[in-house]
C-alpha cells in the first residue's frame, strides 16, 4: 500500500486503498443542496466547490442519496441532511440543515452510507448499524427501521464497512468478507439470490483489503492487488466482456491495483502503474473515455499515469492525481461535478485550483470533499488566521483576522482563473471587501501580506 507523503511544504497524494483518515482536513461540498447535504446554510445549488464550515478537524466524510455524515479528529460522528428513514442516528426522523453531533460516543473510526442506511465501526472495532431495513441491510436480524446507532452482534474484530443499495459489507481484522440485506442481484456474493438479515461470510478468502458497491454490482480489492467482481451486470459494470450477473466473487484482474470505485452502473480502478481504468455503463460519458458508449471490459482512460484514487458516483466520477489535483467527469444536471457549470462532460477536467485534495464522497446529484488541513500549505499559503463572511454574499464580503495583517494585495479571480479584481489595502483584524460590481458567480480570492504570505479561499457573489 502506497501512503500520503507530507514533505516540506508540498503536499502530494500517492494512490492507496483505503480512505485518507489520519489527519484532519477542511470540508467542501457542491452540487444539489436543496435539503442541505453539501452542510451550507443559504445555498440550494453550485456547481464550484464550497467551503462548508471553518473547522479544519474533519477526517472522513460519506454521502448517503440527500443526506451525509462524517468523523472529526476527536472520533465524533456529526450527521446532517434528510432523515426520512432515521439514517442520520439522531434519534428521530427530521432534517437537519447544518451538521449536527450525533450524542454518546466519540470513539467512531469510519462509517459508510448509500442510499437511506448507515454503518459504523468504533475504536473497539464494534459493528453499528441504523436507519431503513427493509432488506435487512441493518444485520440485526429483523426489518425495523434504527433511528439510533445499534449494535450488530458481540463481535469485536471489524474494521471496515461498506454500504451498498440496500445491502452491506464489511471486512474483519483476520481478513474475511461478511455481507447481508438485499441480495436480488447476486450482490452479496453468497452464489444464491436470498436476502441475508445477519453478517454472513462470503467465501473462505482471508485476503479481502476493500469493497466498492454499485446498485447491484459489487468490485472487491484483495491485498495482492487482484480486482474480482460479483452482482448485477446489465451494462457490462462488472468488465467481464458480457452482460450476464456473476454469483459469487470471480476474479477480474491478477494484476496491481491501488484504487477501487462502483456507481450506479459503472466502475473505475486505478492500476498500480498510476493509470485510469473504467467500465459499464456511459451514457452520460461517466466513463471519460470521450463518448457515451458503454464498456463491457476494463477501458484505459488518457495516457496519464499519475492517477491515485477514485470516487464513483451513480452517473458521474472523480479522481484525484498524485499531485493532490481533483478531476470530475460525467452527469452534471446539478452542477455535481465541481466545474462552474452544469454541462455533462465525457472526459476527466479539473476542478478549480487547489492541489491538496485527499478524498470526494460522491451522493445524488452532490458531492462533499475534503483538502489537506495542513497549515503548511504550498508556496507560502497559510490556511489557520482568517475567516469570511457572509459566503455566499451580496454586497460586502467581511474578513476578518487573528492578528493584525497590515498592507495586503487583494486579488479575485474568476473560476477560469482571470484576474478580475484587484487591490491594495490595510486589512487590520477586519476588512469589508466591496463585491457589489462582481456579477453573481464563484471567485477566488488571493490575499497576499507584504512579507509574502498568501491566503486564497472560494467565495460565491449572489
Amino acid at each position: 500500500m502506497k501512503r500520503l507523503l507530507l514533505l516540506s511544504f508540498v503536499i502530494s497524494l500517492i494512490a492507496s486503498i483505503s480512505v485518507i483518515n489520519s489527519y484532519a482536513g477542511i470540508f467542501y461540498g457542491w452540487g444539489n443542496n436543496a435539503d442541505k447535504q453539501c452542510g451550507q446554510i443559504g445555498v440550494n445549488q453550485s456547481n464550484f466547490p464550497l467551503q462548508a464550515d471553518y473547522d479544519y478537524s474533519w477526517t472522513k466524510l460519506v454521502a448517503g442519496k440527500n443526506y451525509a455524515l462524517g468523523i472529526k479528529s476527536d472520533g465524533s460522528l456529526w450527521a446532517w441532511g434528510l432523515n426520512w428513514y432515521g439514517q442520520l442516528g439522531l434519534g428521530n426522523t427530521d432534517p437537519y440543515i447544518v451538521p449536527t453531533k450525533l450524542s454518546g460516543a466519540t470513539n467512531w473510526v469510519t462509517v459508510s452510507s448509500r442510499d437511506y442506511h448507515t454503518l459504523g465501526i468504533r475504536t473497539n472495532k464494534t459493528l453499528w448499524a441504523w436507519g431503513l431495513n427493509d432488506n435487512g441491510q441493518l444485520g440485526d436480524g429483523g426489518k425495523n427501521m434504527r433511528k439510533l446507532p445499534y449494535a450488530i452482534g458481540f463481535d469485536m474484530d471489524w474494521v471496515e464497512v461498506f454500504a451498498g443499495r440496500n445491502y452491506s459489507f464489511a471486512i474483519k481484522e483476520n481478513g474475511t468478507l461478511w455481507a447481508w440485506g438485499d441480495n436480488g442481484s447476486y450482490q452479496l456474493g453468497l452464489a444464491d439470490k436470498t436476502n441475508r438479515n445477519v453478517p454472513t461470510q462470503v467465501g473462505n478468502a482471508t485476503d479481502w483489503q476493500t469493497i466498492a458497491t454499485g446498485d447491484y454490482h459489487v468490485l472487491g480489492l484483495k491485498t495482492d492487488g487482484s480486482i474480482w467482481v460479483w452482482g448485477g451486470n446489465s451494462y457490462g459494470e462488472l468488465g467481464i466482456g458480457t452482460a450476464e450477473p456473476v454469483a459469487a466473487p470471480r476474479l477480474l484482474s491478477n494484476d496491481e491495483w491501488v484504487s477501487i470505485s462502483a456507481g450506479a452502473y459503472h466502475s473505475l480502478a486505478v492500476n498500480k502503474d498510476g493509470t485510469l481504468w473504467a467500465w459499464g455503463y456511459n451514457h452520460f460519458g461517466q466513463l471519460g473515455t470521450g463518448d457515451d458508449e458503454d464498456r463491457l471490459v476494463p477501458t484505459k482512460i488518457g495516457n496519464d499515469t499519475n492517477w491515485a484514487k477514485v470516487f464513483a458516483g451513480d452517473y458521474f466520477s472523480f479522481a484525484i492525481k498524485k499531485d493532490g489535483s481533483l478531476w470530475a467527469w460525467g452527469l452534471n444536471d446539478y452542477g455535481q461535478l465541481g466545474l462552474g457549470n452544469n454541462e455533462d462532460t465525457n472526459t476527466p477536467q479539473r476542478i478549480n485550483l487547489y492541489s491538496d485534495w485527499v478524498m470526494v464522497a460522491p451522493g445524488m446529484g452532490f458531492a462533499i470533499a475534503l483538502r489537506s488541513g495542513s497549515v503548511g500549505v504550498p508556496n507560502g499559503y497559510f490556511a489557520s488566521s482568517l475567516n469570511f463572511a457572509p459566503n455566499p454574499a451580496s454586497d460586502y464580503l467581511n474578513i476578518t483576522s487573528q492578528s493584525e495583517l497590515g498592507h495586503c494585495t487583494i486579488q479575485i479571480f474568476d473560476c477560469l482563473g482571470q484576474l478580475v479584481y484587484s487591490e491594495a489595502a490595510n486589512l487590520g483584524n477586519a476588512y469589508s471587501l466591496d463585491i457589489t460590481r462582481l456579477p453573481v458567480s464563484t471567485y477566488y480570492l488571493v490575499i497576499t501580506t507584504e512579507n509574502g504570505l498568501t491566503y486564497r479561499e472560494m467565495f460565491v457573489k449572489r
